[in-house]
């Protein structure tokens, strides 16, 4: 019995993310630039959908970098390092 009970609270829970990550969707949707970006699923938002693994480049980092400051001294960073 107690595991019908844990079962069913599963399922309604399961449901229940399936109706919010149906109304994140449509509200992301809502507020998208089409020209800039896919549209949004459902399955972008449910927490229980299996993970997928996205290969990316190395060039994916550059965009959590600062950006660099061009060297106004004329001197080169291999010396600064070096000391």
């Amino acid at each position: 019995m107690y595991e019908a009970k844990v079962e069913h609270e599963t399922d309604t829970l399961k449901a229940d993310w399936q109706r919010t990550a149906s109304l994140m969707a449509l509200l992301a949707n809502c507020h998208r630039n089409p020209k800039k970006s896919k549209p949004y699923k459902p399955s972008d938002f449910y927490p229980f959908a299996e993970s997928r693994n996205v290969e990316v480049g190395i060039d994916a980092l550059r965009a959590f970098l600062p950006p660099s400051e061009p060297d106004l001294t004329g001197k080169d960073d291999t010396d600064a390092r070096e000391q």
